[in-house]
């Protein structure tokens, strides 16, 4: 074999080595991910995975996923983990009419409240707390 097909396999193996390791890294959303989505939600979110704090890319949410703009709203849970990771709240909830349904809150931590801290009326939660 000659060196010209020694590298372009080298090469290969590093492109597959990268896209397998970027698929298991994207498997799970960060807080500003989760952020986001309810930032560019309705008035409904259903989500489809779990999310968990993140230092490098989560440090302006140390408090947690702000909810103060979203009145009326309803996020779905189906079932999945939001994981404080033992340094940061989950949930800050300014605004009033919020329901947060089906969703297990583990590893919030802050000086405020663990996993919620919730200053707006009319806070509905059904979930797990661990």
């Amino acid at each position: 074999m000659t060196n010209f097909y020694k590298k372009i396999i080298k090469v290969m193996l590093i492109i597959a080595i990268l896209l397998i390791c970027t698929g298991s890294v994207s498997a799970e959303g960060n807080f500003t991910a989760l952020q986001n989505e309810i930032d560019n939600s309705g008035n409904v979110l259903e989500i489809s995975q779990d999310y968990t704090f993140n230092n490098a890319t989560d440090i302006y949410l140390m408090e947690g996923v702000i909810l103060n703009a979203k009145e009326n709203f309803t996020l779905n849970g189906n079932g999945h983990i939001i994981n404080g990771a033992n340094l940061s709240s989950i949930f800050t909830i300014a605004a009033d009419n919020i329901v947060i349904n089906n969703l297990t809150l583990i590893n919030g931590v802050s000086m405020s409240g663990s996993a919620v801290s919730a200053t707006g009326e009319n806070i509905t939660l059904n979930n797990k707390f661990l």
